[in-house]
C-alpha cells in the first residue's frame, strides 16, 4: 500500500468475500464499472473539488455495497496514541457503534480475527487501543495479537442498527506512517493507497456518510 498525505479519499468500494459481522452479511453488488465511470465523468467537470467527489463516492458506496443499513453511517480509521501504539478511531452519526470487528486478509477473503464489545460510546467519535485493549472494552472472541506482514481490516459496527462503518486496513508497520494527530484511511480507486487526514478532516469525511 502506497502512502499519500493530505489527499482526500475515494470510497472503500470493494466487497470482500466472507466479510460479515452478525447482521452485516453482504447483500448487494457494488456495480464497480458504472460506479467508476460516474466518478470519472465527475472528475472531468470543472470546479468540482476532490472533497466533493469523495463525499459522493463514499455515500454511493455505502448505499450500493449493502453493508447493512447505509444511513446513519460513519468511518473507521487508525491513529497512534501518546505511546505510539496503533489505535482504532471511529466517527459516526446517529446511534453509536457498540463493537469493533477485526478481519485478517487471506487471498480474496476476510477472516474474522477478533470481535470486541465497546462500552457505551458518546460524542460522535471514539478510539480503542489495538495493542493494549482498554479494560472497559470486552473481547468477545478471537485475538488482538497481530502477525508481522499480515494485512488486517478494522470496522466499528452497531449490532442494533446493523450499520458497519467503512473500515481501514493495517499491518503491524502501519503505525510508522502515522504522526500524532493524523488518521490513516484508504483510497481504493485503482491501486489501494493509504491516506493521512487530520482529525478534523476525518470527522468531516465521516459526516459525508450521514
Amino acid at each position: 500500500m502506497s502512502l499519500t498525505s493530505g489527499e482526500t479519499p475515494d470510497a472503500d468500494g470493494r466487497l470482500e468475500a466472507g466479510a460479515r459481522r452478525d447482521g452485516f452479511e453482504k447483500t448487494g453488488n457494488c456495480g464497480l464499472l458504472a460506479f467508476c465511470d460516474l466518478v470519472t465523468r465527475i472528475r472531468g467537470v470543472q470546479h468540482v473539488t476532490w472533497r466533493g467527489i469523495a463525499a459522493l463516492t463514499l455515500a454511493l458506496a455505502a448505499v450500493s455495497c449493502g453493508y447493512g443499513n447505509p444511513v446513519p453511517g460513519g468511518l473507521t480509521g487508525l491513529m497512534v496514541n501518546a505511546d505510539g501504539q496503533l489505535t482504532m478511531v471511529a466517527a459516526w452519526c446517529g446511534r453509536a457503534p457498540d463493537g469493533v470487528v477485526v478481519y485478517r486478509r487471506a487471498a480474496d477473503e476476510l477472516l474474522e480475527q477478533a470481535d470486541v464489545r465497546a462500552p457505551v460510546l458518546t460524542g460522535g467519535i471514539a478510539s480503542m487501543n489495538l495493542e493494549e485493549k482498554p479494560s472497559d472494552w470486552s473481547l468477545q472472541e478471537g485475538s488482538l495479537s497481530f502477525d508481522e506482514g499480515q494485512v488486517y481490516k478494522v470496522h466499528a459496527y452497531s449490532s442494533e442498527t446493523h450499520v458497519k462503518l467503512l473500515g481501514a486496513e493495517f499491518t503491524t508497520e502501519s503505525k510508522k506512517k502515522i504522526s500524532r494527530g493524523q488518521v490513516l484511511i484508504q483510497n481504493h480507486a485503482g491501486a489501494t493507497k493509504d491516506v493521512l487526514l487530520t482529525e478534523d478532516e476525518f470527522k468531516a469525511q465521516a459526516k459525508y456518510l450521514c
